[in-house]
C-alpha cells in the first residue's frame, strides 16, 4: 500500500469511528443491562468505542469497584467485546486489581484502535490508562498501553504494562526542581517473526531537566536528552516488556 492509500485508509477509519461514537454511548445502557443485569454499574465511568476496523464489534471497558479503604481502593477492570447489532457478548476478560488506586489514581482510559496488525490474520486493539499522583511537590503521571487480541470467544492480552508516556519530578512548587519526562512510540514490524507474530519496535525519548530561580526569574539550567530503541519478540503467548519500560501497576 502506498502512502496516499494508507493515509486515505486511516482517514476513512477515523471518520467511521467518529460516526459510531454517539451510537456507542446510546447503546451503552442496553449493553450494561445485557451483561450485568440488575447489578449497579456506573455508566459514566465506562469507556466504549465501536471498533473502526471491525465495526461489527463494540469495545467496552468497565471499572468494577470492589472495596474502598481509607486512602486507597481496589477496582477490577473488565474488557468486553460486544456484537454491535445485537449487544450480545462475543468475548470478555476480567483484569483483577488493574485499577487499584492510592496516592496514584486512575485519571482516564481510552481505547486505542490504531492498526496493530500483529500477524497476517490477527489485528489487535489497545487500551491506554492514565494515572496521576496526588502530590504537588512530587508530580507524577504515566500512561500505559495494553494490547488485546480477539480469538473467537476469547480475549488474549499479548502486551501488558507498557509505558508510553510519563513524567515525574521534585520541586519547591515555585521553580527550583528536577524533572524526568519519557515518551515511547510503538510500531509493528512489517515481517512476521517468531510463531508468525510480528516484532514490536519501540522508540524511547527521555528528557531530564532542571530549573532554578535566578534574579526572580525561573530558568531552565540543564537538559539532557537520551534516545533508545527496543525490539520485542513474541513468545509464550506474549511480548515481554523490559522492566525499564514497565509502568508501576
Amino acid at each position: 500500500m502506498n502512502l496516499n492509500k494508507a493515509a486515505l485508509a486511516l482517514i476513512a477509519l477515523f471518520e467511521l469511528g467518529h460516526a459510531h461514537a454517539d451510537e456507542c454511548r446510546d447503546q451503552l445502557p442496553q449493553i450494561l443491562q445485557t451483561v450485568y443485569g440488575g447489578d449497579a454499574v456506573a455508566a459514566q465511568t465506562v469507556v466504549c468505542k465501536v471498533w473502526p476496523a471491525q465495526p461489527q464489534f463494540t469495545l467496552v471497558a468497565v471499572p468494577l469497584p470492589k472495596v474502598r479503604h481509607e486512602g486507597y481502593g481496589e477496582t477490577d477492570l473488565e474488557i468486553l467485546v460486544v456484537k454491535t447489532d445485537t449487544r450480545q457478548i462475543q468475548a470478555r476478560r476480567l483484569e483483577p486489581h488493574l485499577l487499584d488506586w492510592d496516592a496514584v489514581y486512575v485519571d482516564g482510559m481510552v481505547f486505542d484502535t490504531a492498526l496493530y496488525r500483529l500477524s497476517e490474520q490477527q489485528l489487535a486493539f489497545g487500551l491506554r490508562i492514565d494515572r496521576r499522583g496526588s502530590s504537588r511537590a512530587n508530580p507524577f503521571y504515566e500512561t500505559s498501553l495494553r494490547l488485546y487480541l480477539l480469538n473467537g470467544d476469547q480475549l488474549q492480552a499479548p502486551l501488558e504494562k507498557l509505558l508510553v508516556s510519563g513524567s515525574s519530578g521534585e520541586w519547591d512548587t515555585r521553580c527550583t526542581g528536577e524533572w524526568h519526562d519519557r515518551t515511547v512510540t510503538l510500531a509493528v514490524a512489517e515481517r512476521a517473526g517468531r510463531e508468525g507474530y510480528n516484532d514490536l519496535l519501540l522508540s524511547e525519548r527521555s528528557v531530564q531537566s532542571r530549573a532554578e530561580e535566578r534574579a526572580e526569574d525561573c530558568l531552565s539550567v540543564e537538559e539532557r536528552v537520551t534516545k533508545r530503541r527496543y525490539r520485542l519478540t513474541y513468545g509464550d503467548q506474549r511480548y515481554s516488556v523490559p522492566s525499564e519500560l514497565q509502568v508501576l501497576q
